[in-house]
């Protein structure tokens, strides 16, 4: 208030004191003290912290509102967002993001000068990044919007690092808000308009996970190893062992004597390049591990020669995890795979990075640590990484933390009905998201719940009915999710024991 009607604290407090005598506004705080002075004009003492106040009830403030004659309605709310960022220092200003953008987005029409929509085009892409990463993707979604729109008509040839910056943040914020349809359409104007291979990463990467998610498995790997190709990665979409065995004789080189805990003081990697190809090698790992394990070891060993070469980045935990897995399931070294399993948490720990926490304690809970101890051990962790991944947007692992805890109290022998309500908790939330692949594996044991507790008709069939059980059946043969079909087996195998 003091802002806008440009007078000091002490005055503006002034000025409320009638409409605070009538309990039209009420402090939310007791931060200052006020007594009536002659003519029972409010006085206040000085403070260090700023006096705030709240309407009494909406109807209150819409009532206020409705005072200003509309015609004046976007001229009003243009000053006092220009008035609020004329007093807003560059360290606050994305901590008062939201006051600024909301007053002067109602006025868009009154911003003609092109200097003045660009920078409001630039506000609103500092909301829409705080919006993204408080989880509010639909605000987020909705500021990204605002922001293209008031760019010029030629933007990707005069406004390219602002347009591509708005267009990547809204493919992910789409995503994220579950709406495909427009992620994709975002997504597609992105990379036709992109400059270099560097500039597509992360829309490539929006893609693959939207792929994973709703089971188009295959398609998830060809998008990865279209776009790795540009980075000089070429790797074969159907390897054999021998491929495996050839690129891991490079690891060993490159190991030598050192021990996975002599890997964490590794210097940092800064190449931009390789970090591209380390976060796409990164989002094709999960559809690999479901379709192709031989490409999938491919993957995890090639992020290790990377970061042995170039250095360590926060995502270096990932494959550090990865090929923890590799070791305890393919090499069959479960010592050393969980030396890098605890090798992998260490470096996530150094860099304290949220946005591959959830990834690091779902790998390293679900492939490693039940090699060396009691799967009770895990649920913590699993717990752990579905809450990590709502907190930074990874709905895929959350996803996939979601379902492996149910699949490890399972066969832990955790009480059927308690876990039968926790796991139908699980499939709301990944239905709400649209994690289809994970979503469908967290049914599966779910519905073999039901069926052990002579909840089902039918007790040998997973879904209730053939038809759905044959669906199911039939989809993960045609996108060779060996993973998903692995699941269905097992708890038919169970069901009709």
């Amino acid at each position: 208030m003091a802002i806008v009607s440009e007078k000091s604290e002490i005055e503006t407090a002034a000025c409320l004191w009638k409409a605070l005598q009538e309990g039209l506004i009420l402090p939310t705080g007791n931060i200052y003290k006020f007594y009536v002075g002659q003519g029972s004009q409010a006085v206040t003492e000085e403070i260090s912290q700023t006096v705030k106040y709240k309407f009494l009830h909406d109807r209150v403030q819409q009532a206020a509102y409705s005072l200003i004659p509309d015609e004046q309605k976007k001229t009003t709310h243009h000053r006092i967002g220009q008035q609020l960022l004329k007093n807003t220092s560059d360290s606050e200003q994305e901590e008062r993001i939201f006051e600024i953008v909301n007053q002067i987005n109602v006025a868009i029409e009154l911003i003609e000068q092109p200097t003045a929509r660009e920078e409001l085009a630039k506000l609103n892409l500092i909301a829409g990044r705080k919006a993204k990463n408080s989880t509010a993707y639909s605000a987020a979604v909705k500021y990204f919007g605002v922001g293209r729109n008031l760019l010029a008509g030629d933007r990707w040839k005069t406004q390219y690092n602002l347009t591509l910056a708005l267009y990547v943040e809204a493919t992910e914020a789409a995503y994220l808000n579950t709406d495909i349809d427009e992620m994709e359409q975002l997504a597609e104007v992105a990379l036709q308009q992109a400059k270099t291979a560097l500039d597509t990463v992360k829309v490539y990467g929006v893609r693959i996970n939207a792929y994973t998610s709703q089971g188009q498995l295959l398609e998830a790997i060809n998008t990865g190893l279209t776009i790795l190709k540009q980075f000089e990665i070429d790797l074969p979409e159907s390897p054999d062992l021998e491929d495996v065995a050839r690129l891991s004789q490079q690891t060993q080189a490159l190991l030598g004597s050192k021990k996975p805990t002599d890997l964490l003081n590794l210097p940092e990697m800064t190449n931009p390049e390789i970090l591209a190809v380390m976060e796409i090698l990164n989002d094709i790992s999960v559809p690999a591990y479901l379709t192709k394990p031989n490409l999938n070891s491919l993957i995890i060993i090639t992020q290790m020669n990377l970061s042995m070469t170039y250095g360590n980045a926060p995502i270096s935990a990932l494959g550090y995890s990865s090929y923890g897995l590799f070791l305890c399931a393919v090499a069959g070294d479960i010592d050393e795979g969980y030396e890098f399993g605890q090798l992998a948490l260490n470096l996530l720990s150094k860099f304290k990075e949220k946005k591959i926490e959830a990834r690091v304690l779902f790998v390293t809970s679900t492939f490693i640590f039940h090699w060396k101890v009691h799967v009770r051990e895990t649920l913590k962790l699993l717990r752990n990484a579905y809450s990590s991944g709502w907190e930074s947007g990874n709905f895929m692992t959350l996803g996939y933390a979601a379902y492996a805890y149910g699949f490890h109290a399972y066969f832990m022998g955790c009480e059927l009905s308690e876990l039968e309500q926790e796991m139908t908790a699980y499939s709301k939330a990944l239905s709400q998201i649209n994690q289809q692949t994970q979503l469908n594996y967290n049914e599966l044991y779910r519905q073999s719940i039901l069926n052990l507790l002579g909840q089902r008709a039918s007790p040998s069939l997973l879904l209730g009915e053939a038809d759905k059980e044959q669906e199911l059946l039939a989809g993960y043969q045609q996108t060779d999710d060996k993973t998903g079909l692995w699941h269905f087996f097992l708890n038919k195998l169970i069901l009709c024991y």
